[in-house]
């Protein structure tokens, strides 16, 4: 099961960064050739997606957390299945009207967002592609909770080569209304592709679950979702209502950017909180095992991935959208670090939601998203864009705080703290070449020299603390194909590099 838990994330990471290529040279043009008020508009896709999450009533919830289990050998499959239909026929008789309204306000809301009605039919566009993205959103759900995560890998990769494929042609040869009209095409593509995948899974002989119970049962699961929209999207609605479409386009763009730190963390922690949610009638040492497995991964994965960013944060935003939003390096170092602060809240939060009882789940996110809801305005006011930045950050220090009290109940979940204190001075010499580099010889050119002295000089010192118990457990847990790959590494890193060393410093044989 380890095995599968990093092949899956590691499926799951390799679709997503693929996106990201192709995405990001996609964007980058974007960001250069539309101005800042059509990218605002473009935007709105993503607050409007955001905002149709609340049609889920809280089934999405009552679906991740009990599914799973019917899927094991001795589960129930029939109330497994019987979840996945009650929340297809609501959420789509939901989102259908929700969609019909905003289209009747349109005008409206772009007002609200944009400061001006002349957007309006783009919010009217729009409303498809996020009833479109809802329907999306479902499906990988339905074929997460299965475990089937090459399915989710390979139409999250679909989904963003058809994005790219079908929308920047239709911009290049007609403009940019038909390319907006593109966009929704593509939305619904691999909602196609995938609901024809789980045909068997949405349509079979299974009855539907009762849905005023699964309702019930799920109210403080939709709470929930309500919460973590304060933290996860509140963001951008907040810029949007409270400053311009320009100040909008430079907060989206640099979100974007930031958010690889959140595909990585999604990418390892979509199988973590399943693997935990199938361990929920398992014994208290199991969980414990595998929590202090995912605090630790967690840990080696994405604290030097956003250390590095937010290093090389003044070329990455020069790199990303050109000069007319370089200047925006500072808030990219902020949301990095907000990210990381998720990765390391989203190790508790899958507990406490795999492992307690809703009402705990729903504590954990309304402290996080009451922190959120009530900052973000109030900073916004102070201090702008950066305003939401500190917002995010102060709230997930305050989830990681009461994540780690509501765990009390279970004793002996602890986070693994040790690969911090192995990291951390590796890490620090590693981003000195990166921080020095930039401030004395700041020509674009050479910072990917600087970020790969700096990993060099990373691995070069993280290495040496990993021990026989380390390597044996990634042997347990990568793909067997990678074997040999790390039997190179460890002597290389075991043997080589100290006899070379020793050889310097006379200390060799």
């Amino acid at each position: 099961m380890k095995q599968n838990i990093v092949t899956s994330a590691l499926c799951l990471l390799a679709s997503q960064y693929g996106l990201t290529l192709i995405g990001f040279v996609f964007t980058a043009y974007l960001l250069r050739e539309l101005s800042k008020p059509d990218f605002a508009a473009i935007v709105t896709l993503d607050i409007l997606a955001g905002l149709f999450v609340f049609s889920d009533l809280g089934l999405t919830g009552v679906l991740d957390q009990q599914a799973p289990s019917g899927f094991r050998e001795d589960g129930d499959r029939a109330r497994s299945f019987g979840l996945i239909k009650c929340m297809m026929y609501t959420q789509t008789v939901i989102v259908l009207i929700v969609g019909a309204v905003a289209i009747l306000f349109s005008s409206d809301i772009s007002l609200l967002f944009l400061k001006t009605r002349d957007y309006s039919w783009v919010i009217e566009c729009f409303v498809p592609a996020a009833i479109g993205c809802t329907w999306f959103s479902f499906l990988r759900h339905v074929a997460q909770v299965k475990g089937n995560f090459f399915l989710v890998a390979r139409w999250n990769f679909i989904a963003g080569v058809a994005r790219q494929a079908l929308t920047i042609p239709v911009y290049l040869l007609l403009g940019f209304r038909p390319y907006v009209i593109a966009i929704v095409a593509a939305t619904f593509v691999p909602v196609a592709g995938m609901a024809y995948h789980l045909r068997g899974d949405l349509f079979n002989r299974f009855h539907c679950a009762p849905i005023l119970a699964t309702i019930r049962y799920g109210l403080p699961l939709y709470l929930r979702s309500f919460l973590r929209y304060g933290f996860m999207e509140l963001d951008q609605f907040v810029v949007a209502v409270a400053l311009s479409p320009a100040a909008l386009a430079s907060y989206s763009a640099t979100s974007r950017l930031a958010s690889q730190i959140y595909t990585i963390t999604e990418s390892f922690q979509a199988p973590i909180g399943i693997r935990m949610s199938s361990l929920r009638f398992a014994q208290i040492e199991e969980k414990r095992a595998f929590f202090s497995s995912a605090s630790r991964y967690t840990v080696v994965i994405i604290l030097p991935l956003a250390a590095v960013m937010a290093a090389a944060s003044p070329w990455l935003m020069t790199l990303y959208g050109g000069a007319k939003y370089a200047d925006s390096w500072p808030l990219l170092v902020m949301l990095v670090m907000a990210n990381a602060g998720y990765a390391l809240y989203m190790v508790y939060c899958s507990a406490v939601f795999a492992y307690q009882a809703p009402k705990d789940t729903l504590l954990l996110d309304g402290l996080v998203g009451t922190a959120n809801y009530l900052s973000a305005p109030l900073l916004i006011l102070a201090a702008g864009q950066y305003g939401i930045a500190w917002g995010r950050m102060l709230a997930f220090g305050v989830g990681i705080l009461a994540g780690k009290h509501i765990l009390k109940k279970l004793p002996g979940m602890k986070f693994d703290k040790s690969a911090l204190r192995q990291i951390l001075f590796p890490l620090a010499a590693g981003l000195l070449p990166v921080v020095l580099g930039q401030a004395l010889y700041p020509v674009a050119a050479a910072v990917p020299f600087y970020l790969a002295a700096g990993a060099s000089l990373f691995l070069l010192l993280a290495m040496q603390k990993v021990g026989p118990d380390e390597w044996r457990q990634a042997r347990e847990v990568l793909p067997t194909r990678m074997a040999p790959l790390l039997d190179r590494a460890e002597r290389l890193f075991r043997d080589t590099i100290p006899r070379i060393r020793g050889s310097f410093t006379g200390s060799g044989t």
